[in-house]
């Protein structure tokens, strides 16, 4: 078993990890949805790393493993940010990001955000957007409408006995454009910023438009009603989103009729 340290994350409490120092480039691991850094990959390929003197990161996500956080109040965006901070932390130099199943979507969106920190990215049965390709479209019209009201979805875990919940977050990704505009006053220069160190052109507006490219290319549909969402159900969805964690993050305060007017414009 890793030595296990633990890393302080803003709002959710600590990450589990175990780092190795050595040779660069380093490798970072990123485990599958409802996996933890233990699992049988990531000790294989620490054991590779061992026997070449290569330094070697593994985690915990929030709500996964040893790590802090609820994992039905988590989500890709979480995990995405706890990626990126502990390569900002834990790592130093040109890292290969290793992603496994779900891992993969996460490198991909971490490889975005540090793209001067990444060597090369290898993938294992990567899996980006599967919420979209293994879990919602295969589902029948009564399986839909039974995870939209329950907000969440038990599957197969071919891992262990119990099986894997999915909670219904897809509401994020279709909501992230409109999300942008909402928060425009208080974000323009950072994103501006941000599109600068990506080389996108035209600042804020261009950094929006990158938004919308990527959101086109995983097939993530562009409205609420496209996911069988429709306006009745909004009283619901914004009470779901006020009681979410991370909405006490948001650049601009969320009240009651500001969410409401927010997702409306998803529709």
């Amino acid at each position: 078993m890793p030595i296990v340290s633990k890393h302080n994350i803003d709002q959710v409490g600590a990450i589990a990890y175990s780092r190795d120092h050595g040779n660069q480039p380093g490798v970072v691991f990123l485990c599958g949805h409802g996996s933890d850094m233990n699992g049988s990959k990531a000790a294989c390929l620490h054991a590779w790393a061992q026997r070449r003197g290569q330094s070697f990161l593994r985690f915990d996500y929030s709500g996964h493993g040893q790590s802090d956080g609820d994992f039905l109040q988590t989500n890709i965006s979480d995990w995405t940010r706890d990626t990126i901070d502990m390569i900002d932390a834990h790592t130093d130099g040109p890292q290969i990001l290793v992603g496994s199943s779900l891992g993969g979507w996460i490198m991909l969106n971490a490889a975005l955000a540090r793209p001067a920190r990444v060597a090369a990215l290898v993938g294992i049965a990567a899996a980006p957007d599967f919420t979209e390709d293994l879990i919602w479209t295969p589902l029948d019209d009564a399986a839909k409408a039974d995870f939209k009201s329950s907000g969440q979805i038990a599957m197969e875990n071919p891992y262990a006995d119990s099986p894997v919940i999915y909670p219904y977050h897809l509401i994020n990704a279709v909501c992230m454009p409109a999300v942008l505009q909402f928060n425009k006053a208080a974000i323009e220069k950072k994103l501006s910023a941000a599109a600068n160190y990506l080389y996108l052109q035209g600042g804020f507006d261009g950094f929006c438009a990158f938004v919308d490219d990527l959101n086109a290319s995983l097939q993530i549909p562009k409205t609420l009603n496209a996911l069988g969402i429709a306006d009745i159900d909004i009283d619901r969805v914004v009470a779901g989103a006020l009681s979410d964690p991370s909405t006490g993050g948001n650049p601009v305060e969320m009240t009651p009729e500001n969410t409401r007017e927010l997702l409306l414009a998803c529709c």
